[in-house]
Order: C-alpha cells, then structure tokens, then sequence
C-alpha cells in the first residue's frame, strides 16, 4: 500500500503550561528531550495546511532525503559528512515539522478555562487558539490547538462554503470538523450521488433500562418494543470500476472490498457492489431520485453516499454544489482503510471476550490447548513452526535472510537447531511478553476482524424504490473467507463487550443468487439490513460506518454461549442550533463534556461484577442484582460514549462502588436494599488483573507477603498451601474469610481466575521441557571441525568466558579497561582473543563452543555473540547449503495456526547473490 508518511509536531500538557504561565519558549531538539514531539500522520487537514502556506509537499523528494541521511549515517565520522548530515536533517525537519499545530493533554479542566480567558496561549512568540478535537482525543483528555495568524482563513477552506444558518449539534459539529485529522491517502475525485437513509420498524423482545436517580439501581424491563432501526447506518456503495481506480491510486495489488473513506463533513464505509448491473437486471430502469429530489442516472454515479455517511448534506443545495465547493477549496475525497488482500486466520481472545461465557474445567483446557502448544512448538519444539513465527507467518522473502537474527538463519540453515539450548532462549525471551498475556486471557484462537456488512443488495433495491425481499432474512449472514473454509457457524463479538447479551451467533448462507451478488465482496461478514435484523443492537449499538467484528470458529466458544436479550436505553438528543466554529468557548464547552470519559473503569467494574457473580449461588438475591447491574454496565458504557459525542449523561453510578453506612433510623426496606448494595459492593478486582496492571501486581505481592508470614508462624504452611487445600482447619478458614473480606483481588474460580491459573501452570513448564530437550543437543554441527584444538588455548578461552561471566553478573573490575556495555566488553574479549588464540575466527568459535557447550553449559551464548558469523559459517559447511522458506499453500503439509504452508528450497548462493 501507498506509504502514509508520518509528521511530527509539539504536544505539551496543561500543567506544563501552567507552570510556564501559557508562554513556552523551546527548541525542537529540547522538545524531542522532554518527549514533547509526537507524530502525526498525513490527512486533508494537513494537505489543506501545506496548501494554504505554499508548502510543495513531495513524498518523492522527501523518500531522497531520506536516503540521503541513512547513507551519511554510514560514512566514516569527519568534519564533511558532520556537515552534510546535519543539512540534510535541518531539510528533513523542514518538510515534516508541523510548527503550526499543537496538542495539548489537560491535566485538569480548569487550564482550559484560563487559556480561554488568555485568549490562547504562546509558543516561541506566535499565539495558539482552540482549533479542533477527535472522539479520540477527546477520549484522552486532549485537544488540537492553531496559530492564531492562520486558524480562520484555514477554517474558511475546511468549512467548505456550508449554510452556515443550517441548525445542528455543536458537538457534533466539532465531531464532523475534526475529521479532517484523520489519517488518510487521497484518491481522485468521485461522481457521487447522495440517497436518504431508511428507517425499519420491527417488534422485539429486550431489556429497557431507565435510570432512576442517584443511589439507586437503574428500572431494567424486559418487553416487547417497537423498534426504528437505520438499515444502512453509514454506509455506502462504490462501483467495481471505482474501487479498481482507487485501489490501483493506492498502489494495493489487489481490489479492495471495503473501504473506510472520509470527505468535507463525510465518512463511512463503502461497499463493492455492481449497482448498475442491479439497475439493468433487476430495477430495469438506471434512473433513481438523490436525497435532494433530483433525479439521477446511475451510469454516471461511481459512488453512492448515504445520508448518514454525509453529516451535513442538508447545508448544501444539491451534490453539484457541494461538489463545486470542494473542488474550489481544493478538498477531495481519501481512504482511511482498505480491508486487507488476505484475513487472518488467528487472533487472540481478550478477557472482555472470555469473562461472559460459560467454561467448566474441560472447556478451559480444550480452549487454552492451541495456545499453550503454540509456545511449545516455538520454544524448541518444532523448527517449522519457530521458523514460521521468526519470519512473519508468510511475510518473509528471500532478500531478507541476511538481515535476520542469528538464530533464525541457524535454525534456517539446520532445523535441529531448534534444540540448541542458545536458539530456545532466544525464542523463549521473544514470547515472555505473549506469555504474560495469556494470563489474562489472551489466548490464540481461529478468527479475525473483518467489516460489518449491511446487505447491499436490499440497499439497491431502496435507492431504485424496488420492492424486492432482501437477500438476507433475520439471523442469515455471508461471508465468502468463512464459506470458502467449509464454516457455516460462527461466533461474533464486536469490542469492547460488557455483556454475554452482546455476543453473536451468526450462520453463514451460500446459495447461489446471493454468491451471484456479492461476488465483488472478497473481505466483510454481510449482515441483514438492520430492521431485518437487529445485529446492532445485540452488537452494542454498532453501525456500518466502517465498524470491525471478530468472527470465530470455536466450538467451545460457541457452546459458552449464554443467552441474553438485547439491551436499549432511550438515550437523550441535544438540541440543534445554530453553529458559530469561532465561538471557542461554544466549541470547547461540547469538548469538555466527554473529558475525563469513565469508560475504562467502567469497563473494569463489569470484569469485577462477572468475577463476583462465581462467589453467590445462582438464584440468590445476591447473584440476580448483580446480573441486573450487569445489564445497566452495558448502558453505562453507551451513557459514557453518548457524553463524547456531547450528550446528557446521568452520573455514574457510585453507589456499586462506595459503602454507605446504614442506621437504626432507616426503615426496614431501605436497610435491607442498603445491606444487599453493601455486600456486592464492586470494592475489588479479579486476582488476573494484576498480570493487567503492574501496581495491582505491586499491591497484590504486598497482600500476599502480610498473610503468608501469619500463615507461616500460625500454621507452618504458605498461604497459597492452605487456600488451595481441601481440609481446612476452622482457624484456617478464619484466615480466609479475613482475606477474602479484606482483599483488594477477588480470587475465585471465575472464568478467566481459571483460565489466567490453567495458563501459569501449563506456560511455566515450558522452559523445563525445552532445558531437559537442549541437553540431548548435539553441538558439533556448530563447530567447523577443521582444526586441532591445543590445551593451551582452550584453558585461555575458558578464562574469557569466566571474564564475561563475571562482567555480566556486574563484578568484573579492571583498572586499565571501563566499558559502557555488554556489546562493546565483547568487542575488547574478541580482540584479545585474536591476538592471544588465533587470527581465524571459524577456528576461535570452535574454542568458544567446545568451553561453552562442553563446561559451562548455562553460557552457550558466549561463542554465539563472540562468533556469529563463523559460527553461520561452520552451519553452512555442515549443511546442505540450502535453506527452507515458508510459503503459505492451501496443499501445504504444514499446519500453523490454522493455516496451511509447504517449505520453498532455495539454494544459498541465490540468496545471498540477491
């Protein structure tokens, strides 16, 4: 795909500002020290900069530059090439500095009101004013700010000649200005042609829930309600010939199915469908009425743009006129994302995903079983599949060889290498990180993220006013990835989930007319027209607008399942009015509405809610108002959302969180409601949360460390002995209750309690398996063989290799020598050993290995990083000189991660001669 260049620009935080009374004076290279640059990636917002100040942006010119400075890195160090180098970066940072936007993260809400009152604020002499805010960065408390000599006639190109008398939501308004600043690849100009939305009623059961007021739990309601539902919300069809243009623009070397696309107050997902064959064979007319009541010829649309998509269609006359303002404001149309050239065949599953279904002990080990061979295999198990991890799955190419590690050319080279004791550290160290995460429910299974899909079918047959059935009924999905793999079943979860109502199950459909109509739809799970289904309702309130969901084939996934209605809440609407974008105070009063956004903890308190739930039978009052509060967490997190977008929220709901005393003066229902809310009071959090959060693994230690010293001078046993004994003493048990009372960590058998323990038990022995393989490892293959090796010279090599013992275990002391590193102690013992052993580097890593391997076995990477060349060297003379690259083939005989791969065998003179 088309490179997206990245530009870097300053970002301060509001206490930083306050501190230098609004007025900061900085340098770029201090900046870069205070970590106050960051980088931004290129857009229409800046496209439109660089126009307005007759900046030749030139991506070519740029890539030059580029080159020119990685050369000059790798000359001899002179006066000259100092010279050249620190000119060609002053060009460089010429071209990608953008000194004209600023971010600024508010610490508090106040120091904005004072940049207001300011009037802006100062950096390096020129003043800054609000300018815009994303969901995003909103979301992170942040906000974009401008040089003042330049904001309004740069908002006199983005607002694009809109009616300025046109009512809306000032929110939203700043929602729609700011996506200007998202990342994104021009593309040429469309004939575009808008149609109205359409709205579908149907009747459905669900929970409603309505919030009551402070201290008490939200109404849920389960009924039967009529629903209005968006068929198509923000989304749109492009024509096959289109999407070939674009993707060809982007330099992809395939068509893409979907595409997220932004334009002046427009975003959405657009779809490949051939609407004019639609026109010719099904509405037998190409003429079709626009959101304008203009009619239009569909052979001159090559993109249909749906109400929803366009935000601010009704503040132009027609599509010509929004069309003329674009082109004379110079703003186009851009791509956001393309689906990819080929899906995934693995993800991984996040706590939020496993924490609402329903495991028993066998489930967990047949769910967690891929995950934990997946780390056996690459930890020295299996060559193939090491091989296939250290090289991208696929993305690895002959020319790439000399550029890998040592260990992977190795065990390229010599498969048996996987064996060696160095290779599987090596391995073992890469997947710590993995392996940490699987704690906490990350674990590997067969699926992956695609776009949400509104049949495009039945969204022809509403642009021609065709009375037709939709392709896809209620409960009926298609997915040519899934069909082509023989699945049929599927389950769905769109991210973040809070609720077991929220995930899916889909059935995939193939007859024939459907494949016929979406043949152009490579990449999407396609879903009914929403009102024919209400997918986006169970999906937590998603759209079409470019949203992804996970599809998996897992059949202990799919058997989890635990079935739920959907859950609405009325959410309220702000009132439209009349937009004044130079208003900043307007503007930045609908930004600090969503700051300081909750949904995180919000999140956090539906994990602890389901960990609490395993503590309380079921059918207790207990377990049912927990289950009743989980259904208002989901409206919680769409309340926080809301606020983003600048809505009325209620509060939180702070009595799930703090106790409340109770007193003889209450009455007798008001005290009962008040010890039920007491004692499922959300004071804790799951015990895997600390693998989570490195201050909850600090906190949990220290919680630990207290009751296993008691537990020790009372009982003589650790803590965790007697937690998981069956036979507990009364006084024993007593502990317990303490803990479990006074603990900030629910430690339960909750489902991912479980699995977070299944996977620290079964991960933990793999470096035992791999240590007890390595010792059958024959290391000769890493020795050339060619010479003698004297007593003298290996007595010698073992004192270096007990100097670099000592110096890395931080006690080697030598007064004539101070080195800053590992690297540069191996430069000074690799000398010595040259000048003291031998000139021949194949011969000093045969001393290396035979001292290493031989003696200090728990050392084998001395001769690998004294001698990794030789050691290559010795690999290949021992070889049969060709190595094995993967090549991802549905015949292949090698299966990884649910996919399939045969091994190319290229010779290594072809390698290393390209």
């Amino acid at each position: 795909m088309k490179k997206l260049q990245q530009f870097y620009s300053l970002k301060f935080s509001s206490r930083r500002l306050k501190k230098s009374n609004y007025n900061i004076e900085i340098s770029l290279e201090n900046a870069r020290i205070n970590s106050e640059v960051i980088t931004i990636n290129n857009s229409e917002l800046l496209r439109a900069l660089f126009r307005y100040k007759k900046v030749n942006f030139d991506q070519k010119e740029l890539d030059y530059l580029l080159g020119i400075r990685r050369k000059l890195r790798k000359l001899e160090n002179n006066e000259i090439n100092r010279k050249k180098l620190k000119e060609t970066t002053e060009k460089i940072e010429s071209v990608l500095f953008v000194e004209d936007l600023i971010n600024i993260e508010f610490d508090n809400k106040l120091h904005y009101s004072a940049i207001l009152k300011k009037g802006g604020f100062y950096v390096n002499g020129t003043r800054f004013v609000p300018f815009m805010a994303s969901a995003g960065m909103i979301r992170k408390n942040t906000a974009m700010f401008i040089n003042n000599n330049i904001k309004h006639p740069l908002m006199d190109i983005l607002e694009n000649g809109r009616d300025e008398k046109t009512p809306m939501v000032t929110a939203k308004f700043g929602a729609y200005l700011s996506l200007y600043s998202s990342s994104t690849l021009p593309v040429s100009f469309p004939q575009i042609a808008v149609v109205a939305d359409k709205k579908i009623e149907t009747l459905r059961r669900i929970d409603y829930v309505t919030y009551k007021q402070e201290g008490e739990d939200d109404d849920v309601t389960e009924k039967e309600m009529l629903l209005s539902l968006n068929a198509w919300d923000g989304q749109g069809l492009i024509t096959p010939k289109l999407a070939k243009r674009w993707s060809e623009e982007l330099e992809l070397d395939y068509t893409f199915s979907c595409a997220v696309i932004r334009a002046p107050f427009l975003k959405g997902l657009v779809v490949v469908f051939d609407i004019e064959k639609f026109a010719n064979e099904v509405a037998k007319d190409y003429k079709f009425k626009d959101i304008y009541g203009e009619e239009q010829d569909i052979r001159n649309v090559d993109l249909i743009i749906s109400e929803s998509m366009f935000k601010l269609w009704d503040s132009y006359e027609n599509t010509k006129d929004y069309t003329k303002k674009c082109k004379e404001n110079k703003l186009g149309f851009a791509i956001a994302k393309v689906n990819p050239k080929r899906e995934n065949s693995y993800s991984r599953t996040s706590y939020q995903f496993l924490q609402v279904l329903n495991l028993n002990d066998t489930d967990i080990a047949r769910l967690c079983e891929p995950t934990v061979n997946w780390f056996r295999d690459i930890s020295g198990e299996d060559s193939e599949s090491m091989i296939l991890y250290a090289t991208g799955e696929n993305k690895f190419e002959p020319k790439d060889f000399k550029k890998m590690d040592v260990s992977v050319k190795a065990i390229m080279l010599e498969p048996s290498l996987s064996r060696d004791r160095y290779i599987q550290e090596k391995f073992i160290k890469t997947i710590q990180k993995k392996r940490r995460q699987s704690l906490i429910g990350n674990i590997l299974i067969n699926a992956n993220y695609q776009f949400m899909v509104s049949d495009p079918y039945y969204q022809s047959c509403h642009i021609f006013n065709v009375e037709k059935e939709p392709l896809l009924k209620d409960r009926e999905y298609y997915s040519e990835y899934w069909l082509n793999k023989g699945i049929k079943r599927l389950g769905a979860i769109r991210s973040p989930i809070v609720h077991h109502s929220e995930f899916n199950i889909i059935d995939l459909q193939d007859e024939e007319e459907i494949k016929y109509w979406y043949s152009h739809i490579h990449s999407g799970i396609i879903y009914p027209a929403n009102g024919i289904g209400i997918d986006c309702s169970i999906h937590g309130g998603s759209d079409f607008d470019g949203d992804l969901i996970c599809t998996i084939n897992n059949p202990t996934i799919i058997k989890g399942k635990i079935e739920g209605i959907p859950i609405i809440y009325d959410s309220k609407t702000s009132e439209k009015v009349i937009v004044d974008s130079r208003n900043d105070k307007e503007q930045v009063k609908s930004q600090l509405n969503g700051y300081n956004s909750k949904v995180g903890f919000a999140t956090n308190i539906s994990s602890s809610m389901y960990t609490m739930l395993t503590n309380f039978p079921d059918f207790t009052i207990e377990h049912q108002t927990i289950l009743k509060r989980l259904k208002i967490g989901r409206v919680i997190q769409g309340e926080i959302i809301d606020g983003v977008k600048g809505l009325e929220i209620p509060p939180f709901r702070n009595h799930w969180v703090k106790f409340k005393k109770t007193s003889k003066n209450m009455a007798k229902e008001e005290k009962e409601t008040q010890d039920l809310y007491n004692n499922i009071l959300c004071k804790s959090r799951p015990v895997f949360f600390r693998f989570l959060y490195p201050h909850y693994m600090t906190r949990y230690n220290k919680e630990i460390r207290k009751y296993n010293i008691y537990s020790h001078l009372n009982f003589k046993k650790t803590f965790e002995e007697i937690l998981h004994s069956k036979n507990k003493t009364p006084e024993e048990q007593k502990m317990l209750n303490s803990y479990s009372w006074n603990s900030y960590f629910i430690d339960n058998n909750s489902v991912v309690n479980k699995i977070s323990r299944y996977m620290k038990e079964k991960t933990g022995v793999i470096g035992k398996y791999s240590s007890k393989e390595s010792c059958d490892f024959d290391y000769q293959i890493l020795k050339s063989n060619m010479y003698e090796l004297s007593p003298e010279n290996l007595s010698l090599m073992k004192f270096y290799l007990l100097e670099y013992k000592s110096f890395k275990r931080g006690v080697y002391h030598n007064i004539e020598h101070a080195y800053e590193n590992i690297e540069s102690f191996i430069a000074y013992l690799r000398k010595e050993c040259e000048i003291n052993i031998s000139s021949n580097e194949c011969e000093l890593a045969d001393y290396a290995i035979e001292v290493a391997y031989n003696s200090e076995p728990f050392l084998v990477e001395f001769p690998w990083k004294m001698f990794p060349n030789a050691i290559i060297n010795n690999i290949m003379q021992n070889s049969s000189n060709t190595i094995k690259i993967p090549v991802k083939d549905e015949e292949g005989d090698k299966e990884y991660l649910w996919d399939k791969y045969s091994f190319k065998e290229y010779d290594l003179k072809e390698i290393y001669e390209n």
